[in-house]
Formats: C-alpha cells, sequence, structure tokens
C-alpha cells in the first residue's frame, strides 16, 4: 500500500501540513496487546518488557498483510513484511459467489450469472452472507428471479474446500515474512490476527500450520488497531 501512503503524503504536504505520520497497522496491533483497554495504561505499556517476537497475520477487504515485530525492552521492531493489497477478502468472496452460482444451476437449472441484473444480486447476497458463513455451518443465499424468490444452501465445509489455495497463499505470504527476518515460525511467541477470516479455526490452523507448541493468539479488531496507534 505505498502508493496509498505516498498519497497521504502528497495530499499533506499541498494543504501545508508540515508533518505527517502514518500508523503502521501491524506495529499498531501489537502495541495495543499491551494496553488494557484505556489510554491510563499508555505508561505502563511504555516499561521495559522482556524479549518478544510476534507475528501479525491481516487479512481484510484491504489486503492480506504479513509482518514480524520483534518487542526489544520497550521498543517495537518491524523486521519484515510481506503481502499484497489484491489478495484481502474479495477473492474469498469471489469464491462464495461461483459456489453458489454453481449450486443455483444444479438445483434450479439456472445460471445467475448469466444476466447483469441477477448477477449483481447475487453478489450482493453472498457479501450479505459472508459474515454469517463466518459463524454458522451452512447458510441460505436467495435472490429473486422473474419476481420469485430462490434459494440455495451452501455449506461452509464445501466454501472452505474451495478456498483452499487462498489459505495456501496466506500460508505463503507467512512463510516469506518468516524468512525474510531469519525466524522460525516456531520461534513466534504470540500471533496477532486482523479479519473475520482468521477467526475461523480451520482457516486459522491452516495458515499456522507448524506453529511452536504454546504459540499465544490474538485475534483483533479495527477498534484495538486504533486503540494501539493512538498509543
Amino acid at each position: 500500500d505505498q502508493l496509498h501512503r505516498q498519497s497521504v503524503l502528497q495530499a499533506a504536504e499541498m494543504a501545508g501540513l508540515k508533518s505527517v505520520r502514518l500508523v503502521d497497522r501491524s506495529i499498531a496491533c501489537v502495541q495495543s496487546l499491551s494496553l488494557d483497554g484505556n489510554m491510563e495504561s499508555l505508561e505502563s505499556s511504555l516499561e521495559p518488557a522482556s524479549d518478544k517476537t510476534f507475528l501479525f497475520v491481516g487479512v481484510t477487504g484491504q489486503a492480506t498483510e504479513v509482518s514480524v515485530i520483534r518487542r526489544d525492552s520497550a521498543r517495537l521492531n518491524q523486521l519484515s513484511t510481506a503481502g499484497h493489497w489484491h489478495t484481502g477478502t474479495l477473492p474469498w468472496l469471489h469464491r462464495l459467489v461461483d459456489l453458489t452460482a454453481n449450486e443455483f444451476i444444479r438445483v434450479h437449472k439456472f445460471d445467475p450469472r448469466k444476466s447483469s441484473k441477477t448477477a449483481g444480486s447475487l453478489q450482493m447476497a453472498c457479501e450479505r452472507e459472508m459474515n454469517s458463513m463466518l459463524l454458522l455451518p451452512s447458510v441460505t443465499i436467495k435472490i429473486e428471479v422473474r419476481n420469485k424468490e430462490k434459494s440455495v444452501k451452501i455449506l461452509r465445509r464445501r466454501w472452505l474446500q474451495a478456498c483452499e489455495d487462498l489459505a495456501a497463499r496466506v500460508r505463503s505470504t507467512i512463510k516469506s515474512a518468516c524468512r525474510e527476518a531469519s525466524v522460525s515460525l516456531k520461534d513466534i511467541d504470540s500471533c496477532v490476527t486482523m479479519g473475520p477470516l482468521l477467526r475461523i479455526a480451520t482457516i486459522r490452523d491452516a495458515v499456522l500450520r507448524g506453529h511452536g507448541e504454546g504459540l499465544q493468539i490474538h485475534p483483533l479488531d479495527r477498534p484495538d488497531a486504533a486503540r494501539g496507534a493512538a498509543a
């Protein structure tokens, strides 16, 4: 996302702002772990602490982002980063759309992707059910076809099977970041995750396969990142 960062800096410079600091999300998330939930703990979070190696893995609508971070006393050092903004949650959504379309063909002998109207409805219906798919073993996806509602049932297990290569891509990104930092996955003390996909144990286990025993996993959300950024 360096292009986005540069755009923000350029806009700030044009506005006459002399100094702009852009917060790195991975650093902000790891920093938030040192806080107890309110800003009064900021001073205690800056006290010297034992050395620790963190792995940040974020799969969000923005991108897939992986960082290896080492805490040395009170300072966080980002050792490496990997990822790409084309590999966020959108490909996972596209797999759900394709899986649902194929199920409509099987059940209703109708491909909703053939019409721009039903294709748009399918896309929106899958987006709405994406969060439900993260929590439930199955979801029912409904669209309107010729003023009649048609629906299909999608099993989360089948969706995850269709996304195995996407999970492998995230795992490859993690390996790349660890290799660049000269750190083994077994040497990671804590893993910080961001994004609803990584709350699914099946996906999380697939991308973190080979980690050391006792690895602490901390799923965080955007408010946690904001809190860490403020700190």
